[in-house]
């Protein structure tokens, strides 16, 4: 499964001239933090610097937004309404 997935974005990326849109994404959204025990993946929210965990469908979400043209490149840039859900499903 795994060398599916590997074999996949090693084409899109052949295709395109460009890394993979999933693989930036999952790049970008991977907590190096030291502290942080959410999982692989969680956004920091600029203004409280809190930590949220990102699962798998807030993932496909920002993939989405990227491949219908939105810009990802910080924390910052994360859509409203993914943000939104994130602070309604910590509550």
């Amino acid at each position: 499964m795994l060398a599916e997935g590997a074999a996949q974005l090693d084409a899109e990326q052949a295709f395109s001239g460009h890394p993979s849109i999933w693989w930036e994404v999952y790049n970008l959204m991977r907590c190096t933090d030291p502290p942080c025990n959410l999982g692989p993946h969680c956004w920091r929210d600029p203004v409280g610097k809190k930590h949220y965990k990102l699962k798998s469908h807030h993932l496909r979400s920002l993939i989405m937004h990227v491949q219908d043209g939105l810009t990802l490149k910080t924390h910052d840039d994360i859509p409203e309404e993914i943000r939104e859900q994130l602070y309604a499903e910590e509550q």
